[in-house]
């Protein structure tokens, strides 16, 4: 009986003890300061217990100022069975000879991470009279501090080298809480045809943010002595950026957020000879530096000239740095008349100081005549009341003054007796009911966010339970292991405080406390046939037989989380 008992502890542990091995390579294996190479890292898997694709490489990948790395392409082997996947990372050397090193970090693959230990490498020395012609990036921001909502127009400049040119650029992103970040157009500027690579970022948070911009470059060879894989080219920029508010002294009460440095462009009207009382259609287009998509239209006031209405932009493709703000004006007098002012007044950034443009008005020739003067009765106080009661009669009189509101013969019924009273009364209060419990429900779900993030995840979980059982009485192994994974994601969410699509088959391990062998031979199996179905592998077989460890591995999920 203990011999019996030590063998099944073993063959429980077995899974446990397996280890996934990594190795690294380098191309080459000494690189020159600023030079590319390519890491390859090759984790091999056991055969029982195989990895599935990587996912999220790019975002794992430790970010450092002098060495730039880029998640480039992965190579699998033997996907059912276990096997070998080698993932091929392109980095540029520091440009410092001496040695270096990348530090630990984890790759996340279908069914568990992999931590990648330390890698240490050494940069050589540079040759005498060794010249790499490799292209060069640069970053161009203002060198200034940075206002909350201004939006500021930063590039990136590509410069040619001796031996190879930027034909290309894409994937530039940036990192940093506190500002936002939206890639432009890359395009190809100067005579020597240098690329630029444009971007726009605003600040929404006030202090100091660590900006980080990543991207990567396609370099093409102006020799043949340059190998085909180092053509990619990654570069990092770090960058320090203080945001400071908006002044509060000296802002005009018009001001409606405008940051940045602007002209008034021109003033146009849609017909400059129409009639009294016909709309025509004002623009003033607005053109410069800064966030013209946040700046909210100028205030035209009336007068006694033209009747004034905003209306919506109808441009909505227009030129970079340019917006058009759009009024309905109807005129009032006949003769020549002059557009409405229309002001506005910006923040300008580079002096630290508002101001304030004008757009010239126009002139338009208005015809037709004007409605005739309504003569009013105009009573002297002091006057005999002889002249009082000769008084003509005002046009509006009726001509037959006498009286009949208020007459014996037509009572006004009282608003008690009225039939739809009681209805609208009882109305009113059902809606202010519904109302107050609306507002009930949002103050209760504001205040409890774990309890609604478990609520939802009991009922994508019941949901998933349901599907698996469907899935396993029509012998369906695929959909028998996504709504297995579904359910334990949704399920192990909550009790990790996570993302759903981003666990692991261990993460729901960790979250569910399982150790059983079983239980989690089953929870390994329906994550391999789910990703590999999902990512064009190999699904693994017999699925379907761990449908009872799976039930109730998804059945007790769904009583944790109504603790």
């Amino acid at each position: 009986m203990p011999a019996r008992i030590a063998l099944l502890l073993l063959a429980a542990l077995a899974p446990l003890a397996a280890q996934d091995s990594v190795r690294h390579r380098m191309i080459p294996e000494e690189p020159a300061p600023g030079q590319p190479f390519r890491l390859e890292l090759s984790v091999t898997s056991p055969e029982d217990d195989p990895l599935g694709p990587a996912i999220r490489v790019g975002a794992e990948l430790p970010l450092m100022d002098d060495i730039p790395m880029r998640f480039s392409g992965q190579r699998m082997g033997s996907f059912g069975g276990g096997g070998t996947s080698t993932l091929m990372v392109s980095a540029v050397a520091p440009g410092t000879p001496g040695d270096h090193r990348i530090p630990a970090f984890a790759i996340s693959f279908a069914t568990r991470k992999v931590p990648i230990p330390a890698i240490a490498f050494r940069v050589r020395e540079a040759l005498p009279g060794e010249n790499l012609g490799l292209a060069r990036a640069q970053l161009e921001l203002p060198d200034r501090p940075l206002y909350l909502g201004e939006t500021v127009a930063g590039r990136i400049r590509f410069t040619h080298g001796e031996k190879e040119r930027v034909a290309g650029v894409f994937g530039i992103e940036a990192r940093g809480e506190g500002v936002s970040f939206r890639s432009g157009i890359s395009r190809m500027d100067g005579a020597d045809g240098e690329m630029v690579a444009e971007f726009e970022l605003t600040p929404i948070r006030a202090g100091e943010v660590d900006l980080r911009i990543s991207g990567i470059s396609l370099a093409d060879p102006r020799s043949g002595r340059l190998a085909a894989e180092m053509r990619d080219r990654p570069f990092v920029f770090s960058r320090k950026v203080r945001v400071s508010r908006v002044p509060e002294a000296g802002r005009p009460a018009d001001w409606g957020g405008a940051v940045g440095s602007y002209v008034a462009a021109s003033l146009t009207v849609s017909n400059a000879s129409p009639m009294i009382g016909e709309t025509i259609r004002m623009t003033a287009t607005l053109a410069g530096e800064g966030n013209v998509d946040r700046i909210l239209p100028p205030e035209v006031p009336h007068g006694d000239a033209w009747d004034v209405l905003p209306t919506r932009e109808r441009r909505p493709f227009r030129a970079p740095g340019e917006r058009a703000f759009t009024y309905n004006l109807t005129p009032r007098l006949p003769g020549a008349l002059r557009t409405p002012p229309v002001r506005l007044s910006f923040f300008d950034p580079e002096t630290r100081s508002y101001r304030r443009l004008e757009f010239t008005p126009v002139e338009v020739q208005v015809s037709g005549q004007a409605p005739r003067q309504v003569d009013l009765v105009t009573v002297d106080p002091a006057a005999p009341a002889t002249e009082i009661a000769a008084a003509p009669t005002p046009p509006s009189k009726l001509a037959d003054p006498e009286p009949t509101a208020g007459s014996a013969r037509e009572r006004v019924a009282p608003l008690a007796s009225s039939r739809g009273l009681a209805g609208a009364n009882l109305a009113g209060l059902l809606a202010l009911g519904a109302g107050l419990a609306v507002a009930a429900r949002r103050e209760w779900v504001a205040r409890n966010p774990g309890r609604v993030a478990r609520a939802r995840a009991r009922r994508e979980v019941a949901r998933a339970l349901s599907r698996l059982r469907r899935a396993e009485r029509a012998a369906d192994a695929e959909t028998h292991a996504r709504a297995a994974v579904g359910g334990l994601r949704a399920g192990a969410a909550p009790l990790l405080a996570g993302q759903a699509e981003a666990l692991t088959a261990e993460d729901v391990l960790r979250a569910a406390g399982w150790t059983e062998a079983a239980r989690a031979e089953a929870v390994r199996s329906a994550f391999r046939c789910a990703d590999g179905s999902r990512f064009g592998g190999r699904a693994a077989p017999g699925t379907l037989i761990h449908h009872a460890a799976l039930a109730q591995g998804l059945a007790e999920l769904r009583r944790r989380l109504c603790d």
